[in-house]
């Protein structure tokens, strides 16, 4: 079922974790998976879109099920390492926003679709004393999030990815912190703006309508 839960530690006396046990929970960003866990069922993890998943072990069990994080990030050893299986360090910034972190460059990875309000992007992040310049708003960044009112988005950003900002129903006002050229230079990714309502695009030197 949808629920608000973000991020769980599973305890040591664990051992299964069942079918569907997290299905659509899309507000979940982190779990813990003890070493102790020794199958996980069909589905556990399907449709949670802005999941990370953390395990103390350091490869996959025999026991778990084909497909069982469906697609979702994993760290494997996740008490030694905090890289993913797919190259990245996945961060939670203190204003909330999720990041992928790598080779200097941050970008924002799908958000809870409870995300709501105003918020601000800034033209950098730092992780354990590594500064990662945030160049990129990526595919489904903050898909259905449809209680998004406002973003404030840097001039270091290039690229949105497609769906990025679908079906945000909520969204009446894009503060870009750059010039109007700056922002028709940013690639932008099919369907970015589908589904929202009518906002405002606030530069620099002048607004943009939708």
């Amino acid at each position: 079922l949808y629920t608000s839960l973000t991020s769980i530690t599973i305890p040591d006396s664990v051992t299964s974790i069942g079918d569907l046990a997290f299905y659509y929970c899309t507000s979940l960003t982190s779990i813990t998976i003890p070493d102790s866990v020794t199958s996980i069922g069909e589905s556990a993890f399907s449709g949670c879109t802005s999941l990370t998943i953390y395990c103390e072990a350091t490869s996959e069990p025999s026991g778990w099920n084909t497909g069982w994080n469906d697609s979702r990030p994993v760290v494997w050893d996740c008490n030694n390492n905090d890289l993913a299986d797919d190259g990245n360090i996945y961060y939670i910034a203190e204003n909330g926003i999720r990041y992928a972190l790598k080779d200097g460059i941050a970008t924002i990875v799908r958000q809870p679709s409870g995300l709501s309000g105003a918020i601000e992007i800034p033209a950098s992040v730092r992780y354990n004393d590594v500064v990662y310049s945030v160049t990129s708003i990526g595919e489904d960044a903050f898909n259905n999030c449809t209680s998004l009112t406002s973003i404030t988005i840097p001039d270091s950003v290039t690229s949105i990815g497609n769906k990025a900002f679908y079906w945000c129903t909520a969204l009446t006002s894009i503060t870009f912190q750059g010039t109007i050229a700056q922002w028709n230079a940013i690639s932008k990714g099919s369907y970015w703006n589908s589904g929202t309502g009518a906002y405002t695009i606030h530069c620099t030197d002048g607004d943009i309508a939708k």
